[in-house]
């Protein structure tokens, strides 16, 4: 599979979706009523999966130049707009898009090596 900076901020973009899955499907494996092993064996799979998916990301991103990881977290993990990204960080707009971008860019690449690896 091929990566696209597009697909990348949709990654991004649902990572807090990822969480809230991981935490509604632990909530009903602990307290599920299940009529079938099958049923509980598909959840526990599909929060396995998650989990991988949510520690790919995070790691990956720990990767990228820490001045851009900063903005991809602020903006897309932490929900922050612009405005509050920039004030917390003591920069400008147009460094925060610059280095959004670049973060992307790299993150991007990363996903296509690990994927060229398989």
């Amino acid at each position: 599979m091929i990566f696209t900076e597009e697909g990348i901020v949709a990654k991004l973009k649902g990572y807090n979706l990822l969480i809230e899955r991981i935490t509604l499907t632990e909530f009903e494996l602990k307290h599920g009523d299940f009529e079938d092993d099958g049923q509980k064996h598909r959840l526990e799979a599909v929060l396995r999966q998650t989990k991988l998916e949510v520690a790919r990301l995070e790691r990956y991103i720990s990767l990228v130049d820490p001045k851009c990881a900063s903005i991809l977290q602020a903006v897309y993990i932490f929900g922050l707009t612009y405005a509050e990204t920039c004030e917390k960080l003591a920069i400008t707009e147009y460094a925060a898009h610059k280095r959004r971008r670049k973060g992307i860019k790299e993150l991007t690449e990363i996903f296509n090596r690990s994927e060229a690896l398989k």
